[in-house]
């Protein structure tokens, strides 16, 4: 599922549905992935 999220192919707008969420699960995405990075640095002792 995350592999084809980061990879979904970015259709031209006029193709794509008014509801289609894929912005926003790549942004959400985006956030898991800073805060796990964060935490995951935290807990190594790094910044």
């Amino acid at each position: 599922v995350v592999r084809h999220l980061l990879a979904d192919p970015v259709l031209p707008p006029a193709l794509l549905p008014a509801d289609w969420p894929g912005d926003a699960l790549r942004s959400a995405y985006g956030g898991y992935r800073r805060e796990l990075t964060g935490e995951a640095r935290s807990r190594a002792g790094g910044t």
